[in-house]
C-alpha cells in the first residue's frame, strides 16, 4: 500500500514524505516503471539530483521510452545533468538483455494491427462494428496462444512495455460479449495482482468494464468507472483492499470527484 500512500501525499505537496512511500515500495519491486518515474520526478522537485538521476536511470533500466520524444524528459526534469543518449542506449541494452524480445514484438504486432483498425475507423467512414468483430477476437484467440506458449505477459519477461500491450488487448477484446474470454483471463489476472506482476488499477478497470458491461445489471465491483452504479457500495472498499487498491473516497479525492451515495470508507 505504499504506493498509494505515495499518491496521496504526492496530492498534497508533500513530496518527501512521497518519496519515501516509493521506496518502501520499492524495496519490494524495483521495475514499476512510471512509479520510479514519478519518484525521480518528486526528488527533481526537491532538488535532489543525485536521487532525481538514480530513479530516472531506474526507470529507463525497467523500460522507459522517454528519449523517444527529446522534448519530453526536459520539460519534466529540470536537473541539467540528464543520461546522454550513450548512457541511456546502454541502460536500455541492458533491459532488452533480461526480457523475451520474441514475446514482446509477438505482442506489439498484435497491438499495432489493434491500434491501426481503431485509427482507420475514426478517420474513415468505415464499418467500425464489422472490423472491430473481426478483429479483437482474433487478437484474443492470438493472445490465448502466446500466454499458452510463454505465461501471462510480466514484467520480468516482456517488461512494462509488453505487459501494457497486453492490458490494451484485453481492454478492447474483453467487451465483445464473450464471456469465454473473461472466464479463461480473470483468474489468471487476479492471480498476477496477488504476484505483484499486474497493477490492481488494471485488473480493477477490466473486472469493472467487463461486469457492467456484461453482468451484475450493470453494476461494477471495485468503483473504477465514472457514472455506472456500484454493487454492494457500502463494502466496496473491502474489495480494493484485497486487491490492493486505495479506498475509493481516497482515491475520489485524488481526481477531485464526490464520493456515491451510500459509501463507507472502511
Amino acid at each position: 500500500m505504499h504506493i498509494n500512500k505515495a499518491l496521496l501525499y504526492r496530492a498534497d505537496s508533500l513530496y518527501q514524505k512521497a518519496c519515501t512511500e516509493y521506496e518502501l515500495a520499492f524495496n519490494y519491486r524495483k521495475d514499476y516503471v512510471i512509479d520510479l518515474f514519478e519518484c525521480a520526478k518528486l526528488y527533481d522537485k526537491l532538488n535532489n539530483t543525485g536521487k532525481t538521476l538514480k530513479y530516472l536511470k531506474m526507470s529507463i533500466k525497467a523500460g522507459c521510452y522517454w528519449y523517444n520524444d527529446t522534448n519530453y524528459l526536459p520539460n519534466l526534469i529540470r536537473i541539467n545533468k540528464l543520461p546522454s543518449l550513450s548512457e541511456y542506449k546502454e541502460l536500455r541494452k541492458s533491459y532488452y538483455k533480461k526480457i523475451n524480445i520474441d514475446y514482446l514484438l509477438e505482442l506489439e504486432k498484435l497491438v499495432a494491427r489493434d491500434m491501426t483498425i481503431r485509427k482507420d475507423i475514426s478517420s474513415q467512414i468505415t464499418d467500425e462494428s464489422t472490423m472491430i468483430l473481426i478483429v479483437d477476437p482474433m487478437n484474443m484467440l492470438a493472445l490465448k496462444d502466446l500466454v499458452k506458449k510463454y505465461g501471462y505477459p510480466e514484467y520480468a519477461t516482456v517488461g512494462y512495455m509488453g505487459v501494457t500491450d497486453a492490458f490494451i488487448l484485453l481492454m478492447h477484446g474483453l467487451l465483445d460479449g464473450d464471456s469465454l474470454n473473461w472466464v479463461y483471463f480473470q483468474p489468471i489476472l487476479l492471480s498476477e495482482v496477488k504476484n505483484g506482476q499486474l497493477m490492481p488499477d488494471y485488473y480493477a478497470l477490466l473486472y469493472d468494464r467487463v461486469i457492467s458491461h456484461n453482468g451484475t445489471g450493470g453494476k461494477q465491483c471495485y468503483g473504477w468507472q465514472r457514472n455506472t452504479p456500484i454493487d454492494d457500495v457500502e463494502n466496496v472498499d473491502i474489495r480494493r483492499r484485497e486487491i490492493g487498491l486505495m479506498p475509493l473516497g481516497d482515491w475520489l479525492k485524488l481526481y477531485g470527484m464526490k464520493v456515491p451515495d451510500g459509501y463507507i470508507r472502511k
